[in-house]
């Protein structure tokens, strides 16, 4: 299967099987973690039965979902040079 932009497996997952939970199995065919971002060509288990009422429904509108936000998107967020919100606990926000 060819991966579109900003597809993650999880995103693969629920558009070839109807169901997120299986990420887990098509990274592992691909020698990936769930959370990476899909690239190029993957292989898709043939062992996941899909759940052909919500597969096709994605078919039939045409939906392709692609959940990765990219650098691109985060490069406001750069600019803003700290805040609680950027911090990591025991990284650059010590609590004593």
């Amino acid at each position: 299967m060819k991966v579109k932009s900003r597809q993650t497996y999880y995103d693969i997952a629920l558009e070839q099987y109807g169901s997120a939970e299986y990420a887990f199995d098509i990274a592992q065919a691909n020698n990936k973690l769930p959370f990476d971002v899909a690239e190029g060509e993957i292989v898709l288990p043939d062992s996941i039965i899909a759940n052909k009422s919500i597969t096709n429904h994605y078919k039939t509108n045409k939906i392709s979902p692609a959940t990765d936000i990219s650098n691109r998107l985060l490069s406001p967020i750069d600019g803003c040079n700290g805040g609680i919100g950027y911090m990591g606990i025991g990284i650059n926000f010590i609590i004593s």
